[in-house]
């Protein structure tokens, strides 16, 4: 896609980060606050315990968000 660019990617590993980064031709941040402003969309790729929080600071300043969530801790088993 000509017109995405890869604005960066987070990681509390940062050396991980740096692999990826690296890989890809694009910068590190070691914070999710760190997004510059101009970003467009992010992926939400943490523990589920910390989404709601980094995807409502991200999605406040106007950046959209894919969240990539498992759904089976979203469903209650059914009772029979």
């Amino acid at each position: 896609m000509e017109s995405v660019r890869l604005q960066g990617v987070v990681d509390v590993d940062l050396g991980r980060a740096r692999n990826f980064a690296s890989k890809y031709c694009t910068e590190v941040f070691s914070h999710f606050e760190m997004i510059p402003a101009a970003t467009q969309a992010t992926v939400v790729s943490t523990p589920t315990p910390t989404h709601f929080a980094i995807t409502r600071s991200l999605m406040e300043k106007g950046i959209h968000c894919f969240v990539e969530k498992r759904l089976r801790k979203l469903w209650k088993r059914p009772k029979f």
